[in-house]
């Protein structure tokens, strides 16, 4: 069957009514890199879900070659193509996008997209995601992070990149829906955060991120801003410490959730600590992810100044919906004021506003 023909008998239909407001006109080509012959219907996931949506067309690969496959749609869009030969997260989007599968090092073929900004930005997601991957396995082999926790934080290393470059198109849909399932059950906090960086419409086209986000909520709505307080201990040498040691008793209390592998906001902390610790802030660090040794080093050797909770466990983490580094500065009654990742932020305009 000659690549002509089979041009000739390509399928691909749709309404009139998407037809007439039709804003895209998008072609298909390229290569997998594998021998390959195969048809594939192709399932238009704009709704950005892999289940339901709708068969758009009829994909042709003949000996890997990719038949072009031409259309109109309403906007860009990821489709998925299934056969004996799967695609996925595949963008249509004005212009061209081409295909290229290339092996990679674990012997599993990548297909990489161009042509088109959206195509080439799916290309570098996917991308980071497999760095995040790479991550996670240095974690723990190398410095013996629970695989659950190294899992979420690696994946969260990107998380904010996509979503800050992407939370506007497809590419930053497709990864809360299919790359970022990890940190939004480890930390349903910076799940939340993460969801309300993108784009509302994605957001409603999703029953599946919606549900996500309602859950995340309920799971996190005791340590919201403004909410109490909730206890928790460690234990280190037979000596248990409450945060009710700390939080609660009369002064701004700032708890910095950290770890040695995760060390870049310490810093700013100690230095806040020593610019306001004269005005009653008090500073608690509450070491996660490692065991206690190795947070005691870390703190012996950089001289950090203020008291820690050491083996802070899972938990406790997920008490405060906790991913990785991340800050909570309690009130003197012992209700939450503010909470984030860094000092950059809101938490740092706080400190400034209430020590001035």
């Amino acid at each position: 069957m000659t690549k002509t023909f089979i041009t000739s008998i390509l399928l691909f239909t749709l309404g009139a009514t998407t037809a007439s407001r039709a804003e895209i006109h998008f072609r298909l080509e390229g290569n997998i890199g594998q021998d390959v012959t195969d048809t594939l219907k192709v399932l238009d996931q704009s709704d950005v879900e892999m289940e339901g949506g709708i068969i758009i067309g009829t994909l042709y690969i003949v000996h890997g070659e990719i038949v072009p496959f031409t259309g109109t749609l309403p906007e860009p869009t990821s489709v998925y193509a299934f056969g004996k030969k799967n695609l996925e997260h595949i963008v249509l989007a004005d212009g061209t996008t081409h295909l290229e599968g290339k092996l990679n090092e674990f012997g599993r073929y990548d297909i990489l997209q161009s042509g088109n900004p959206l195509a080439e930005a799916m290309t570098w997601m996917l991308k980071e995601r497999n760095s995040g991957i790479e991550r996670m396995f240095y974690l723990t082999d190398s410095l013996g992070v629970p695989t659950k926790t190294a899992l979420a934080v690696s994946d969260d290393s990107t998380a904010m990149r996509i979503m800050t470059a992407h939370g506007n198109d497809i590419v930053g849909a497709k990864y809360l829906k299919h790359c970022a399932d990890n940190i939004q059950q480890y930390s349903p906090y910076r799940g939340l955060e993460l969801l309300d960086m993108l784009n509302p419409e994605f957001l409603a086209r999703s029953p599946w991120l919606q549900e996500r986000r309602v859950k995340m909520l309920g799971q996190v709505a005791q340590t919201l801003e403004g909410m109490m307080f909730w206890d928790f201990s460690t234990e280190h040498e037979g000596k248990a410490t409450k945060l009710s040691d700390y939080v609660g008793r009369g002064q701004y209390v700032l708890v910095d959730f950290w770890a040695s592998w995760l060390p870049e906001e310490v810093p700013n902390v100690v230095a806040a600590y020593k610019k306001y610790k004269r005005k009653g802030l008090q500073v608690v660090g509450a070491a996660i992810g490692e065991p206690a040794e190795r947070s005691i080093e870390y703190v012996r050797k950089n001289k950090i100044p203020y008291p820690q909770m050491y083996g802070v466990n899972e938990e406790s983490q997920k008490l405060y919906g906790v991913l990785g580094q991340h800050l909570i500065l309690f009130g003197p009654d012992g209700r939450i004021v503010a909470r984030g990742h860094d000092l950059s932020g809101k938490i740092g305009q706080k400190l400034e506003e209430i020590f001035k």
